[in-house]
């Protein structure tokens, strides 16, 4: 199933049919997958599902056992025709049209910030000039300017992380893939992290970002792959997966005096708004409903008659986590 409409625009990478194994353990079997120009695209499963396994092939890394990704051509040449090609045919076309972040850092502790980019850049056969440019810019970008000249080893977990899409971007790829961007983070640098995906992504880059951190994904895109069991079991936009397999909102009640046993058999018994269920949340009652709106206008009801002060009250749509188990257990009934 996929709840994604038919795009606009070409897409910028089409991934057709692909299946990869090791060692005759198939890890992926029939990937098929869109990637708009201009979006961040996200891909989500469980560790060990095959994500860095894909976005390996994904970069012409690794080839499949079976299957081809395409890229369109005006990626690179905007005055050639929407024609696409194959990215393990032409293998300096690829290396041109992504950048890789890999999830453990790929620089070297010993160079500094700006040594490093001087590296990976040269990697690319920039001419200095250009490369210097390049240098200044991706610095501005990720917000390492002032420690151009400090060791890498010497820099805080978020810095490296920074510094690591920094050597990504250094040749001003058309599309950056990032595997588990904000692994071993804390929140405070993963914040950061996903403040400076959205600069870059203003940038007019293509972004594809694969992690399990579901609120990450939630926070920064458009349109998911869920990959379970070897397959992309679903994808498209988040809100679409909501409507496809959750008609479900939760409702999220604090009173002041913190006792929800009569709303919930009062709320139990009304059975036209449609109430699922019931969970408590610190001092909040959470109330799932087919008819949220309904079930919120009830309960300021509720506390009228109870006598009760409203200290919070508001509705929220099912998390992607909860999307993504349904997703999951559909696919292992099946």
């Amino acid at each position: 199933m996929d709840s994604q409409q038919s795009p606009q625009q070409p897409p910028a990478l089409q991934v057709k049919n692909l299946s990869m194994a090791y060692q005759q353990n198939k890890v992926l079997d029939g990937i098929n997958l869109q990637v708009l120009e201009g979006e961040i695209f996200g891909l989500i499963g469980v560790s060990g599902s095959g994500k860095t396994t894909l976005l390996e092939l994904l970069i012409g890394f690794l080839e499949p056992i079976k299957g081809d990704i395409l890229y369109r051509s005006s990626l690179l040449d905007p005055g050639a025709k929407e024609e696409y090609a194959s990215i393990f045919t032409d293998r300096d076309a690829s290396r041109q049209l992504f950048g890789f972040a890999t999830q453990n850092p790929s620089f070297y502790d010993q160079l500094t910030v700006g040594e490093n980019l001087l590296y990976f850049g040269m990697l690319y056969d920039l001419s200095l000039p250009i490369l210097k440019k390049n240098i200044a810019t991706v610095l501005d970008v990720v917000g390492l300017s002032s420690f151009q000249d400090v060791a890498a080893g010497n820099l805080s977990s978020g810095m490296k992380k920074r510094l690591d899409i920094a050597c990504a971007l250094i040749h001003n790829p058309k599309i950056l893939v990032l595997d588990e961007p904000t692994t071993d983070l804390d929140i405070t640098a993963r914040k950061q992290i996903w403040s400076l995906v959205r600069r870059i992504h203003e940038n007019g880059t293509t972004i594809i970002i694969a992690s399990n951190l579901l609120d990450e994904i939630e926070a920064l895109c458009g349109n998911i792959g869920v990959l379970h069991a070897r397959h992309i079991v679903n994808k498209g936009a988040v809100d679409g997966l909501r409507q496809l397999y959750t008609n479900q909102e939760e409702v999220h009640l604090q009173t002041e005096k913190h006792d929800y046993t009569r709303y919930v058999a009062v709320l139990e018994r009304q059975k036209d708004l449609k109430v699922s269920g019931f969970s408590l949340q610190g001092n909040k009652l959470v109330v799932k409903s087919a008819k949220a709106k309904e079930t919120l206008h009830y309960i300021i009801h509720l506390a009228e008659k109870f006598n009760d002060d409203v200290i919070d009250l508001y509705m929220s749509k099912p998390s992607l986590n909860e999307i993504f188990e349904n997703i999951t257990k559909d696919t292992k009934e099946k």
